[in-house]
Parts: structure tokens; C-alpha cells; sequence
């Protein structure tokens, strides 16, 4: 199940639909996004997750999946993560 927060993006890349949002945190100073393989049916699920807490102020990567993911939707991915976790800057949609 997704643990979707707020808004979504998503990405298209050879046949593979891909979507980004926002996660819900169990501590308030950490923001974290979600990479999701959703289609083709079935998809694949979770793949990759970032975050931010400010407590330590750094922000960090996660990969969930042994499968390969073709390096521009990560990329896509990493640069929309940092915006979306960048305290000063709201959502890149809006």
C-alpha cells in the first residue's frame, strides 16, 4: 500500500509508468518522497525512497528492489527529490 501524502508526479520511461509522492513520516522534522513502479499491471512497487530531517540535516537515499531502473527516471527522480525536500521550497507542481 502506498503511504501516499499530498501531491504526486509521475514519469513515463520505455512502456514503465513511474510515481513520485510524498510519504508520510512518523517524526515531524523528516520530509521523505517515494519511488513507485506502478505500471505495466502489476508494476513493481516501491523502489527507492529519499529523506530529509533536519536534525541531521543531510539528506539520504534508499533503494527497496534488486531490479534495474532505467537511469533517467532515477534521475528524474533524484533531481525532483530535492526540490520536493528543500525546507524553503514548496512542491515544484505548485
Amino acid at each position: 500500500m502506498r503511504t501516499m501524502h499530498g501531491p504526486r508526479m509521475l514519469h513515463e520511461e520505455d512502456g514503465r509508468l513511474f510515481e513520485m509522492l510524498r510519504a508520510r513520516e512518523s517524526a515531524p522534522e523528516c520530509a521523505s518522497v517515494e519511488l513507485w513502479d506502478v505500471a505495466p499491471a502489476p508494476g513493481r512497487g516501491l523502489l527507492a525512497a529519499a529523506a530529509h530531517c533536519t536534525g541531521n540535516g543531510t539528506p539520504t537515499f534508499q533503494s527497496f528492489t534488486r531490479d534495474e531502473i532505467p537511469l533517467s527516471a532515477m534521475e528524474w527522480f533524484m533531481a525532483n527529490a530535492r526540490k520536493w525536500l528543500r525546507p524553503e521550497r514548496p512542491h515544484p507542481s505548485g
